[in-house]
């Protein structure tokens, strides 16, 4: 399948098992937030068998931290990647696994799977706890990849030409762009 293929080509950057993606046909979830003084955005895209069936981009009211916008990003995604899981299972069958949630914020794996509130994160809301919930009872899984490679960029923040182009070829499904 076209999406195996196309993970197995950036497993280098993308620590996902292509297998697990195979076997869920695509279905992945990159979610990305943008921190500054004033105005914060939180965005994500859902793709499925190669191409995105669900995107958002959202203004967020004033957070506290970088890490806590992009919790709150994350569970925005996570709310509509676990409508869509129910959705796509009506019409195919779609195994037990979680689905693979790509973030490129290092605090975000370790704060989605530690139970209980630190110093650091007394002041996260809701979503924070709803996030823990969707990985701990294996509705998403989250995985780390690096900013350069984050497809939900386009929808937060200002980039240049090539991450642009790679976020309409996903989104759009367009094998080239001119």
């Amino acid at each position: 399948m076209r999406f195996a293929a196309a993970c197995r080509r950036c497993a280098d950057w993308l620590p996902l098992n292509p297998d697990v993606i195979s076997a869920l046909d695509g279905l992945m979830i990159w979610s990305d937030a943008s921190w500054k003084v004033e105005l914060n955005y939180a965005g994500f895209v859902i793709v499925f068998a190669n191409a995105a069936i669900d995107w958002q981009s959202k203004l967020l009211k004033v957070m506290l931290s970088s890490a806590e916008a992009e919790v709150w990003a994350g569970a925005l995604a996570c709310k509509r990647a676990i409508y869509l899981r129910h959705l796509i299972g009506e019409v195919t069958p779609l195994p037990a696994l979680p689905i693979p949630h790509i973030v490129d914020h290092s605090a975000l794996p370790p704060l989605s799977e530690n139970l209980g509130v630190s110093r650091k994160t007394e002041h996260f809301r809701r979503w924070l706890h709803f996030m823990r919930y969707c990985v701990l009872h294996n509705y998403t899984y989250v995985h780390l990849t690096k900013s350069e490679h984050m497809l939900a960029d386009s929808l937060t923040k200002v980039g240049d030409k090539y991450g642009y182009h790679s976020f309409l070829k996903a989104v759009f499904n367009i094998a080239s762009f001119k």
